[in-house]
């Protein structure tokens, strides 16, 4: 038994060390009381988990809350809070969602107190309350592991990366002078670099200033690989996927993520950078880009440059079996239809982790395909799909110009 004691909500945001107050919480469902009481989860360890119907990823998390919320029972309480939706939509997205109409965690609805105490961009949002009611931890999504689960129940201190607010350069703005406010002053060139600064959102842009004669590359918060991709794709006037480049690195963890080791704002705070590059129009656009190639080659000690190599191919062909005449709308999830195979490929090899794709087809003017959105990360499910509709992947080395990253020590041997 707890006793009821209705408080007014303080207006103020809290920070980690600070104690959430006794506060009574309307508009919840699945609880087993009217309203949910802060004080009468004194003793549990809570986690807020903020989504919104929306967030795909939000979504996708639900099975993994229910099981964390099973396999520690009494000692943990997981409470979901909505503060984007209507209750009237949310309740009809948990009621015909696959995902989450078996969600039987607590849920807050039209959530007006959370959201304030905690604001945020972005969501999953999490935030970490401890048996006494004190915040431990605001993070993002990739801290739900096991072994942080374990930390944080043990009552040890967290020592995470805090998730904030995020801020936007905005275009015009100088980075150096978000960096240090304090600097009032106007370069004509200048080559800045530097790790990861926290709350700035990631983003890449590059603009040319005719009235002052300037072009400049802003690179906010971005791993090694993805700057050199979208230099060289820059510099070439062309796309270059992410599925083109090739890792010749003795430490790969510098530049690709394992979800399953840490969060990736921790793994970002280590291995995301923000450069700013600002020079004269006198260079080409080309040259301009080269020169930030061989700044990040001297920086990094890596090399970087395209080379022809075989590797390994899906490629699309029209199948001997015919199109079937109907296709049952009824199996499509959240479907995707591509009336072009440029857009197709591009969709497929935009995805980091697939193959790459390519295309010999015979006839490209009725070219008419509907996919699973699902099916364009999982081959098998992507070729059964295709099959229906008249075409087949086989796989075949090619030799095609890559993005090939190299350590230093392997170049000068």
């Amino acid at each position: 038994m707890c006793s009821i004691l209705l408080t007014k909500a303080q207006d103020k945001t809290l920070k980690i060390g600070d104690t959430v107050p006794d506060v009574t919480i309307r508009n919840t469902i699945n609880y087993p009381a009217k309203d949910l009481i802060f004080s009468c989860l004194q003793g549990k360890f809570i986690i807020l988990d903020f989504w919104n119907k929306h967030c795909t990823s939000c979504v996708k998390s639900f099975p993994k809350l229910e099981r964390l919320q099973k396999d520690y029972g009494d000692k943990l309480q997981i409470i979901l809070v909505n503060a984007h939706d209507s209750k009237k939509d949310a309740l009809k997205f948990l009621k015909t969602n696959k995902i989450a109409k078996s969600v039987t965690l607590p849920i807050v609805l039209e959530d007006t107190l959370f959201k304030n105490y905690f604001p945020h961009s972005g969501e999953p949002h999490l935030v970490w309350i401890d048996t006494n009611r004190v915040v431990k931890a605001i993070t993002e999504s990739g801290y739900l592991l096991e072994k942080n689960i374990i930390e944080f129940t043990s009552s040890k201190n967290l020592n995470w990366q805090e998730k904030k607010l995020s801020i936007n350069v905005g275009q015009g703005n100088s980075l150096i002078g978000i960096v240090d406010d304090k600097l009032r002053w106007e370069a004509y060139e200048y080559n800045f670099i530097s790790q990861n600064i926290d709350r700035l959102r990631v983003d890449f842009s590059y603009t040319v200033d005719s009235s002052k004669h300037t072009r400049k590359l802003t690179a906010i918060n971005t791993s090694i690989s993805e700057l050199y991709r979208i230099s060289f794709a820059r510099k070439l006037k062309r796309a270059v996927y992410k599925n083109r480049i090739v890792l010749s690195v003795n430490d790969t963890t510098k530049f690709i993520h394992n979800p399953d080791y840490e969060s990736r704002s921790a793994w970002s705070a280590r291995n995301t950078f923000c450069h700013e590059f600002l020079t004269s129009m006198k260079t080409s656009e080309e040259g301009f880009f080269q020169e930030a190639i061989e700044f990040y080659n001297r920086y990094f000690k890596l090399d970087a440059d395209l080379d022809s190599i075989f590797i390994n191919c899906n490629i699309l062909v029209q199948s001997r079996t015919p199109r079937l005449s109907s296709l049952e709308k009824s199996g499509w999830v959240r479907p995707v239809k591509y009336n072009s195979v440029k857009d197709l490929l591009h969709t497929l090899n935009w995805h980091p982790h697939n193959p790459i794709f390519l295309a010999e087809l015979r006839d490209l003017k009725d070219f008419n395909i509907t996919l699973n959105e699902a099916d364009l990360t999982n081959r098998e499910a992507l070729k059964k799909s295709l099959a229906k509709q008249g075409y087949e992947l086989i796989e075949q080395r090619r030799k095609l110009e890559m993005l090939v990253i190299k350590d230093y020590k392997q170049v000068n041997k």
